[in-house]
This record gives C-alpha cells, sequence and structure tokens, in this order.
C-alpha cells in the first residue's frame, strides 16, 4: 500500500512538472506574440500601402517610399535575439496548443530567412524594386508618343461586309473579328446564349456590353470598362 502511495505521488508530481513548463513555454510564446504583433503590424502595413501607392501613381516618391517600406519589412526578420528565443521555444517541444504551435512555426520560420546579411537583403529589395517599377511604368511609344494600356494606339473603321444579309449575320460578323484577331468586341446588343457569343468564346474574345450609340462615347465606354 505505502509502495502504491509512493509511485502515484511521484507520478503526480511528474504531471504537475511537465504542465508547469508546457505552460511556462506558451506563455512565453504569447508574450512573444504580443511583441511581435505591436511591432510588425504597422510595418506590415505601411509596406503594403506604400506598395499600393506605387503600382498606382508610379511616381518617385512613391517608389522610394515602396522601397524604403520593403526594406524595413525584411529587416525586421533579422533581429537574431528575437530568432533565438524562437527557436528555444520550438526546440523545447512545450508548445504543443494547436494555434500557439502553428504560429510558432510561422514566425519561427520568417525569422529564418532573415539570419543572412541585413546589407544582402537590402540590396536585394533594391533591385527587386527597380525591376518591378521598370515594368509597371513602362509605357509603349507610338509615333513618339508614350502611350498607356488604355490608350488607343490606332483607329480604323471598317465597313460591315454581311450588314446586308437578312439571316446568320450575327454569326458572320463575329466569325469575321475573329478571323482578324481582335481581343475585345463591345456591343449594344446582349448577345448571351446567341450564336455570336459562342463564336467570340470559342475565339477568345472578349464581350462588353456598352449602351453607347454615339462613336465617341462608344470608344469612351470601352475604355472604361475592367476587361480583368
Amino acid at each position: 500500500m505505502k509502495k502504491t502511495i509512493i509511485c502515484s505521488l511521484v507520478v503526480t508530481t511528474m504531471l504537475l512538472s511537465c504542465t508547469s513548463k508546457q505552460q511556462k513555454m506558451e506563455n512565453r510564446m504569447k508574450e512573444f506574440i504580443s511583441g511581435y504583433e505591436a511591432a510588425f503590424i504597422p510595418i506590415y502595413r505601411e509596406a503594403g500601402l506604400a506598395s499600393w501607392d506605387a503600382n498606382i501613381t508610379g511616381t518617385d516618391e512613391a517608389w522610394a517610399r515602396n522601397e524604403k517600406a520593403s526594406i524595413n519589412y525584411v529587416n525586421f526578420f533579422t533581429d537574431r535575439a528575437a530568432f533565438a528565443e524562437l527557436k528555444a521555444l520550438k526546440e523545447s517541444g512545450m508548445v504543443r496548443d494547436p494555434i500557439l504551435a502553428r504560429q510558432l512555426e510561422i514566425i519561427y520560420n520568417q525569422y529564418l530567412s532573415g539570419q543572412v546579411d541585413s546589407a544582402l537583403l537590402s540590396e536585394q529589395v533594391k533591385m527587386e524594386t527597380e525591376i518591378t517599377r521598370k515594368y509597371t511604368t513602362y509605357r509603349a511609344v507610338v509615333n513618339g508618343m508614350e502611350l498607356s494600356d488604355n490608350e488607343i494606339e490606332d483607329q480604323e473603321i471598317i465597313p460591315n461586309p454581311f450588314k446586308d444579309m437578312e439571316k446568320g449575320k450575327g454569326i458572320r460578323v463575329a466569325e469575321w473579328l475573329a478571323s482578324k484577331n481582335v481581343d475585345q468586341v463591345a456591343l449594344i446588343e446582349n448577345m448571351k446564349n446567341k450564336g455570336p457569343a459562342y463564336v467570340f468564346s470559342d475565339a477568345g474574345v472578349r464581350i462588353c456590353v456598352i449602351s453607347d450609340a454615339d462613336l465617341k462615347q462608344a470608344i469612351a465606354s470601352v475604355i472604361s470598362q475592367d476587361w480583368d
């Protein structure tokens, strides 16, 4: 009877010890996350807004802001003391709460990628920014003029060769346009579930329905369409 009591006490003590250590390590993880969120959220937010502004406006000031924000973002994860704490928590095996364990895994990997020369990271960001800027602000030059994607490079009015047909005119026109490798077609009438729509669909031609009969207004409507 005494032996049983002694064994029970030993097992209970061991369980309490393991539980106490697990709670301690998980509390450390919670404290780390609190500090991490307080410090990282503003940096993450600024990086997102700066990237958006740079890609939308394309100005020198916006791209300079984007580069600075991106460097701050990657350099945040170069903190060796923070990484050492995460490594200790991970190697302890005592962060067992499913959510905390998942957070530990994700944040640990983020800091792991930052355990390199910060100067190299900054240089990488600068190169990536320069490449992104180059292609984001690219404008085709036509007849000596820089044109954006939403500007008309050329305009040609072509007579409809099938306008006098009584039957099947829509399909013939659709086939004719598709043969000219057009990318987009603007229609005043909705052709959904009709022959021309199927022809355009098979040819990979995108369709938008507009309400403007006037040519200038129709062109303006096509330009303003979100084709994506």
